[in-house]
């Protein structure tokens, strides 16, 4: 009874971490020598979807770095750049993702490739295929970092 007892102390105090398990159904941001940014777009219906993006460029990482110096409602730069197929295993929600070191943020883009992500996620082929996978959702924002160990919820 007393190495029961034992036993039964010892899976509470092991079960009492702070590393709590990540389901399956949810990844963490992976620690390598990409840093990565959350991006939101508000849509009409007030659901913000977002998207992850990672960098490794050190002149964007200063200018997100000074975009997010400012308060939310002062950030009026939008991310413009190149996505291609797949997720990446960071941005897990969607079938796509921005090439590395390809995208910046930009004041000004285009109208051609605005759209926001359930678009982008509805007509995959179109963007890579006929405007070279170039996507500038003129209402994102770098909404913050994300970090190494964090869950992707």
């Amino acid at each position: 009874m007393k190495n029961l007892l034992i036993l039964l102390f010892f899976f509470i105090i092991c079960g009492c971490e702070d590393n709590i398990p990540v389901s399956d159904d949810r990844m963490i941001i992976p620690d390598d020598s990409y840093r990565y940014f959350r991006v939101t777009y508000p849509t009409i219906d007030n659901k913000t979807p977002y998207f992850i993006v990672r960098t490794s460029d050190s002149l964007l990482l200063e200018i997100i770095e000074n975009e997010l110096s400012k308060p939310l409602g002062e950030r009026f730069k939008h991310i413009n750049g190149t996505i291609v197929r797949g997720n990446g295993d960071y941005n897990y929600d969607w079938s796509w993702r921005f090439e590395d070191n390809t995208w910046t943020i930009a004041e000004v883009s285009i109208e051609l490739c605005d759209g926001n992500p359930f678009y982008i996620e509805e007509n995959l082929d179109y963007y890579i295929n006929n405007i070279n996978g170039n996507y500038c959702p003129w209402g994102s924002q770098i909404d913050r970092e994300m970090y190494p160990g964090e869950i992707i919820e």
